[in-house]
């Protein structure tokens, strides 16, 4: 998956909304940002994101 400018934009309005955001808001930014998450035997919590940091800088970067 290659991000465009306007993703990486999007992420970023995203990330300011989330700090001052209600809860709902908050879940459904989560829900547009993780593909799952796995919780294993002694609470190991595994996250897969549906980007990766590598895409995301490396579009940032392209971007610039």
């Amino acid at each position: 998956m290659t991000l465009t400018k306007a993703q990486i934009d999007e992420l970023r309005t995203w990330g300011e909304i989330y700090t001052g955001a209600k809860d709902e808001i908050k879940h459904m930014i989560i829900a547009r940002l993780v593909d799952r998450i796995d919780v294993e035997a002694g609470n190991k919590i595994t996250i897969k994101y549906k980007v990766s940091f590598e895409q995301f800088m490396s579009a940032d970067q392209a971007s610039a």
